[in-house]
């Protein structure tokens, strides 16, 4: 490690020297820093990572796993009750209002 170590002080410029700018100091940093990375490569690692956690989703959405999750915390209920689904409920629920305004528009149209 010495050896390295060595081989960097010897590529810089020494501070003390009055001839030295900022820039120069700047520039030799520069040569050893890690290189950057472009959006181009920023953009495909997320795309990467994006498409493995949809595939984990995938594997775990066809396996069950989820409706295992689920029904966890439904020990003990049947959930095969023959009851209406919420977007049945929902739907009946508009209906019923539905007929109520046009059994109120009929009251009005009748009272005028």
């Amino acid at each position: 490690m010495s050896t390295f170590k060595g081989s960097l002080h010897s590529d810089l410029p020494n501070p003390s020297d009055e001839a030295v700018s900022a820039d120069v100091i700047l520039a030799q940093v520069e040569l050893y820093a890690k290189p950057k990375r472009t959006k181009q490569s920023q953009t495909k690692q997320k795309m990467l990572h994006y498409g493995i956690a949809a595939a984990i989703t995938i594997g775990f959405m066809s396996s069950g796993i989820f409706q295992l999750v689920t029904n966890a915390g439904v020990v003990g209920t049947d959930l095969s009750e023959n009851r209406p689904a919420y977007t049945e409920q929902w739907m009946d629920k508009t209906l019923s209002f539905l007929d109520w305004l046009k059994v109120n528009q009929k009251e009005e149209g009748n009272n005028r």
